[in-house]
């Protein structure tokens, strides 16, 4: 089964801000994500998300931009174990995710002392979100990492 949807966002990363165009699909049957990225002046990049397998894979042009936040032995620990987590949503096997707290649209991960991701959706009226923000903070410097604010235009199952 495949979701695809598509809109406009705004992606922060350590080197700079972006505003973008994106399309996604996910294919439930082989369990990847696929987001295409559309940064001005700089062209289209891709982030895919591989969840197939025990270990979760990254891979694509985008992912170079996100390693700047990896930097950090102690993030980089944590984001990998974020994304061993966010495997486990995505299958569907939530009895295994851990030390998520839901409230309000908002699912919150404590990364470990000095981090925590926050996943926030606006829904519209009908099934899908029409906003979703995937927040990467640094609680003990209260300082945001990285943010990715996704603006949905179309979506489809």
């Amino acid at each position: 089964m495949l979701s695809a949807a598509n809109g406009k966002g705004r992606i922060t990363v350590p080197e700079g801000r972006y505003v973008v165009s994106y399309e996604s699909l996910r294919n439930k049957k082989e369990n990847n994500w696929i987001l295409a990225i559309n940064i001005p002046l700089k062209g289209e990049e891709l982030l895919k998300f591989d969840y197939s397998k025990e270990k979760v894979k990254l891979s694509g042009s985008f992912t170079k931009r996100l390693m700047g936040i990896q930097r950090d032995r102690k993030l980089k620990l944590a984001f990998g174990h974020f994304l061993q987590k966010l495997r486990f949503l995505l299958t569907e096997t939530n009895d295994r995710v851990g030390h998520w707290a839901l409230e309000k649209n908002v699912l919150t991960f404590n990364l470990s002392n000095n981090y925590q991701i926050k996943v926030e959706g606006q829904r519209d009226n009908g099934s899908h979100f029409e906003r979703v923000n995937f927040l990467l903070s640094d609680i003990q410097n209260q300082k945001l990492v990285t943010s990715f604010e996704l603006f949905t235009s179309n979506c489809s199952q």
